[in-house]
């Protein structure tokens, strides 16, 4: 097994505590949409809007990242129609093991 050498895992952690992504990208907003459109297939971006209390502008750009990443697929142009993958699906899961493990809610 390797370990992480000390610097890294603080700066890991950091990240964690701050609940943002390296690319700017926060990771309790990102929970929230893979939720909402896990639990509602086939969301429009309005309704994954008014779930997450996010910008149409901030959410769109969470959608094209989380596409880019393999976690929803969108189909449909008017309106565009959020679905999620099974990576997204595995993620969520993930999630929710860490939330178990350290008694902490994320969303």
């Amino acid at each position: 097994m390797k370990m992480l050498n000390y610097r890294f895992s603080k700066t890991i952690v950091e990240g964690i505590d701050r609940g943002k992504l390296a690319m700017g990208y926060d990771l309790v907003v990102m929970y929230r949409i893979l939720r909402y459109v896990r639990d509602n297939p086939g969301a429009k971006i309005s309704d994954v809007q008014a779930a997450t209390s996010t910008s149409y502008a901030t959410l769109s750009k969470y959608i094209d990242f989380l596409e880019e990443k393999g976690l929803i697929e969108s189909k449909g142009r008017k309106p565009r129609l959020i679905y999620i993958t099974k990576k997204g699906i595995d993620y969520l899961f993930l999630i929710s093991q860490i939330e178990r493990l350290i008694g902490v809610k994320v969303g």
